[in-house]
């Protein structure tokens, strides 16, 4: 997340953050990136990398997305986390990045273009049904846990632990 400092500026904007004498704007940037790129992180990350597929009309996703803010604000050293929105592309300014954003969210988000469509959804795993959400973790390029429902942080944290 980026913080943006503009001494002495009174904007009117629902997501600034009063400081005396100066207000902070917080942005939460998502990145486009391509499944490819991403697939080639999993092969560079040293430490285990967690990816999770959600979305903001998704409400066992919502309810879920503490358990990796929690991850990436505490269990940096030991994991990466990457968070995949698949949320419709017209949502993303409107809806997603203001969600983000009052949920103060800590963690990497991305979206990749044509996510959601049967061929993308098989690409990422040949047993992921394309249900939200969708978990899986990585380590050294391959594929050590995945699973498309809900997960806590102990059953997370359980599974980088070897």
């Amino acid at each position: 997340m980026k913080i943006w400092k503009i001494p002495g500026c009174a904007l009117g904007l629902g997501f600034l953050l009063a400081w005396p004498g100066e207000i902070f704007i917080r942005a939460q940037n998502i990145s486009v990136t391509s499944l490819e790129a991403l697939q080639q992180r999993t092969f560079q990350s040293e430490k285990p990398l967690i990816v999770n597929f959600w979305a903001t009309w998704c409400k066992p996703c919502v309810e879920e997305l503490p358990v990796f803010f929690r991850l990436c604000r505490e269990e940096t050293a030991k994991m990466d986390v990457v968070l995949v929105n698949m949320d419709f592309e017209r949502h993303v300014k409107k809806v997603v990045e203001p969600f983000l954003i009052k949920k103060n969210c800590p963690c990497p988000v991305v979206r990749i273009p044509g996510s959601g469509e049967d061929a993308f959804i098989r690409k990422v795993s040949d047993s992921w049904s394309g249900a939200l959400p969708f978990t899986i973790i990585f380590r050294g390029g391959q594929k050590i846990f995945q699973k498309e429902d809900r997960v806590t942080y102990e059953e997370l944290i359980e599974r980088i632990a070897f």
